[in-house]
């Protein structure tokens, strides 16, 4: 009975710990660049707000020169580009079936140009549990359009 106990609070522990990790890194990124304006964040209610994310913050006057030092965004080349694609290629796919985000989806993935501002954070390579993450096992992905002003946020684990 002892064990049985320790062991659900122990997993209660660890959820704990990866939701609130998970929500930090989320902000420590929008902290870096200035305050939005306004919000759009959808949230898989399905998913205890740790599954699939499509947000969209809105800003006004943000320059080039926000990102030059900035520790989580870089200048996207052509190779970037691909990269970035493969991440929203595989978020479409992943939610082509889900009326709720089908509903709100609105991303034109033309917007993703060489120059543009981004920032890729996967979990590939890391184990847990004894199982390697892939690629598109967990990641988080932001896309500044500076045209329109608006940082788009994608969210899938």
């Amino acid at each position: 009975m002892k064990i049985k106990k320790l062991l659900i609070f122990i997993s209660i522990s660890i959820l704990i710990f990866i939701m609130s990790s998970c929500q930090m890194a989320y902000e420590k990124v929008l902290d870096t660049l200035p305050n939005y304006f306004a919000s759009f964040e959808y949230l898989d209610p399905n998913g205890f707000r740790d599954y699939t994310y499509y947000c969209k913050y809105y800003y006004k006057d943000v320059a080039s020169e926000t990102f030059e030092d900035n520790k989580y965004f870089k200048v996207a080349s052509a190779d970037d580009v691909n990269y970035i694609l493969s991440f929203i290629n595989e978020y479409e796919d992943t939610t082509k079936n889900f009326e709720e985000v089908q509903k709100i989806y609105d991303f034109d993935k033309n917007i993703i140009k060489e120059g543009g501002y981004f920032y890729v954070y996967t979990m590939e390579g890391a184990v847990s549990g004894g199982v390697t993450y892939e690629k598109f096992d967990h990641y988080d992905v932001y896309y500044f359009d500076l045209d329109s002003q608006i940082l788009y946020y994608f969210h899938n684990n």
